[in-house]
């Protein structure tokens, strides 16, 4: 990689050299809570109500009646589903159903037992965001992260409105895999392009505010006023929408260009984010750091030229944090997934580490509360009870998310960051295929709550003993030297 004219791309006049300023030595030095920042946050609110509208979309589209009637010429029969027979095997029948929002299930008529056929439908869109997820995180390694998640939204889009048009729930799944899919791409760049712009001692609770939890409570209210999940799709594109507009006004992040070698591109868009905010900085620092970095990616990369997943595990340590972060995704998923697509059974019947432990046994101890309800065979009693449980355990579930989802982008270096959110969201995404299984393959009413409950357990303890405490840590930018290899496994 030959060095490149640092400012040959500037055409701006130089910021004044205050000297009384503290000398910088990271880029995070030069990343402000500022107006181009809320910029940046503004565009990741909007892109997440895409991203959360799709995961959490089969909540309510799948969502079972709560009662279905079969009318016909002599018979009225009140409830279809406590019969002993498939309610396909009713002839001449005009189904009258009782329900808050109007599912796919009750406009394909996939009653009673054949709602499996609904589940069924969320896992193979899920395994959509799995696959999106995978892809899309190395070719925004590659190829940008605004430009790549750009068009993942814009397809995104394209896919959901199609979905509308759906008459059968065999085209449904088609068009809502295809949108799960470069779903899974915007969920897994859009966090990494939010937190590389995103000063290190403010990231928690920007974090925490973009993020699903406080959204929750504004989707269940669109959901609410669009009745129907075929206006609920469109309401979730017009809410997003404004992503689109706001984009047009951002850049291509510094930190990914610098880890690509453009550095003058970086230095460019530095300045002019400082304009942007009404600063001024020491050029000559700036120039100065970003050629520092850029002579050591040039090295590095004479050695690697490109990075994969394998570099994840490239250390001892580094191969423990991965894995700790994947099973706990994944195990989260399968927690937070398994819960929120089958409520309708259920109603029927810090630092960075203690932040996760806090939450994680949270939702241990809930489910072990739900599991033992059910062990003692007062589910119906006890309803009230196991329906307040779950909705803790749902909740303290996107707090565990967004533990893992810091830890994971201040641990991993820029060069593998988005490699490792990739592969951490093919894991997550692992978990959500899976999680509307549970309640259709384990008929003991207990033990998707046990398997679940462990599965917190383990996590909790794994997280515990393997992470490191990043709160406060520079992002770092480069692999470990193969001296800092050496000394782990030494």
């Amino acid at each position: 990689m030959a060095s490149q004219p640092i400012l040959s791309m500037l055409d701006a006049e130089p910021l004044v050299d205050d000297k009384s300023k503290p000398r910088r030595t990271t880029l995070d030095d030069y990343v402000h809570l500022s107006w181009y920042c809320f910029r940046v946050l503004l565009f990741a609110e909007f892109v997440l109500l895409s991203v959360m509208g799709n995961m959490v979309y089969m909540v309510y589209a799948g969502a079972a009646p709560r009662r279905v009637s079969c009318l016909q010429d002599d018979a009225y029969i009140e409830n279809i589903c406590k019969m002993n027979i498939s309610h396909r095997e009713l002839t001449n029948c005009t189904y009258e159903t009782e329900y808050e929002f109007r599912s796919v299930q009750i406009d394909f008529e996939y009653f009673c037992g054949d709602s499996s056929y609904v589940k069924s439908s969320i896992s193979a869109q899920m395994l959509g965001v799995l696959v999106g997820a995978l892809c899309f995180g190395h070719l925004s390694d590659k190829y940008g992260r605004k430009k790549v998640l750009m068009y993942c939204f814009l397809l995104c889009i394209v896919f959901q409105v199609a979905t509308v048009f759906a008459r059968t729930l065999w085209m449904f799944t088609v068009l809502r895999a295809i949108v799960g899919f470069f779903n899974g791409g915007q969920m897994t760049i859009y966090s990494v392009y939010k937190i590389e712009h995103t000063p290190k001692n403010h990231r928690v609770w920007i974090t925490a505010l973009i993020s699903f939890a406080p959204n929750f409570i504004l989707m269940n209210g669109i959901a609410w006023l669009s009745h129907d999940w075929q206006s609920f799709q469109i309401a979730l594109v017009i809410v997003s929408f404004p992503a689109l507009l706001i984009s047009f006004f951002l850049y291509e992040s510094p930190r990914w260009l610098l880890g690509r070698g453009r550095i003058a591109e970086a230095e460019h868009i530095l300045l002019n984010i400082q304009r942007i905010d009404g600063k001024t900085e020491h050029r000559e620092e700036l120039t100065s750091l970003l050629q520092a970095e850029f002579e050591k990616a040039e090295a590095r990369e004479k050695k690697q030229q490109n990075y994969s997943i394998i570099d994840l595990f490239s250390t001892q340590k580094m191969a423990a944090v991965t894995s700790t972060l994947c099973m706990g995704m994944l195990f989260t998923s399968m927690i937070n997934y398994g819960l929120m697509f089958n409520l309708e059974k259920l109603y029927k019947k810090c630092g960075r580490k203690l932040f996760h432990f806090i939450a994680q046994a949270s939702s241990c101890f809930c489910l072990c509360v739900v599991a033992a309800v059910h062990l003692l065979g007062m589910s119906h009693e006890w309803s009230m009870f196991i329906r307040v449980a779950t909705i803790v355990a749902t909740a303290v579930c996107s707090q565990v998310y967004l533990s893992k989802g810091i830890a994971a982008m201040e641990y991993f270096p820029s060069v593998i960051r988005n490699i490792g959110i990739s592969f951490n969201s093919t894991l997550s995404r692992l978990g959500t295929i899976l999680a509307p299984q549970m309640f259709i393959y384990f008929t003991w009413k207990p033990l998707p709550f046990i398997i679940m409950a462990v599965m917190a357990a383990l996590d909790a303890i794994s997280f515990q003993a393997v992470i490191p405490e990043t709160k406060g840590r520079a992002m770092q930018d480069t692999m470990p030297e193969k001296a800092e290899k050496r000394s782990e496994t030494s």
